[in-house]
């Protein structure tokens, strides 16, 4: 790996850490883990978290995991799968916006997967 390289993965790696950081403890632990950060660090980082947005998502799915929509208790799939998109049918219901974007996905991934192998 060429220094560049070295760099953006530690920062990739330390994206991932704040990511669960942030979700599992909160914004104060997230920014105990920013303040360990050179400013050099703290200035590329956030060009390196945007750059791992899935921006095919819509912000909806993207936060579901904060504004606690969709959630389940049972170990099911949440919204914004292939799963959930097949409850939602399985139980006559019309599939929410996430499922319904989380279906494309899955399709468009599963037609590349296909291409690719042919």
């Amino acid at each position: 790996m060429r220094d560049n390289d070295a760099y953006a993965q530690r920062l990739v790696e330390f994206a991932c850490e704040l990511a669960c950081t942030v979700r599992d403890d909160g914004p104060a632990a997230a920014a105990a883990l920013l303040a360990t950060l050179t400013p050099e660090d703290r200035a590329t980082l956030p060009i390196v978290m945007a750059a791992m947005i899935p921006v095919e998502l819509p912000p909806a799915v993207l936060l579901a995991w904060h504004t606690g929509t969709p959630t389940n208790r049972q170990g099911l799939q949440p919204c914004g799968t292939h799963a959930a998109y097949n409850r939602h049918k399985d139980r006559g219901e019309e599939p929410c916006d996430a499922c319904v974007i989380g279906e494309q996905i899955y399709h468009r991934q599963r037609y590349m997967t296909t291409r690719r192998a042919a």
